[in-house]
């Protein structure tokens, strides 16, 4: 499963502030980050649009980045 993954390839540093996205914007961002798949290609695996599939993309990175931006600030 992607959790399973998750645990295995991805720091866990960033699996904590992946947890904090929404499902589907985290299966986008993980899919298209680390899998390097094409939008056209999870599109058509998640049953979705480019176009959403594009904007859960966007969004999930903006609120990887506040995350990020807001533990720097707390040290």
């Amino acid at each position: 499963t992607l959790t399973l993954w998750l645990k295995h390839y991805i720091p866990s540093s960033l699996q904590k502030l992946l947890s904090e996205l929404s499902p589907e914007n985290r299966e986008v961002v993980i899919l298209r980050t680390y899998e390097e798949l094409k939008f056209k290609d999870i599109a058509k695996m998640m049953g979705c649009s480019v176009s959403t599939i594009k904007s859960r993309f966007r969004l999930g990175v903006q609120h990887l980045k506040k995350m990020m931006e807001d533990e720097n600030g707390k040290s």
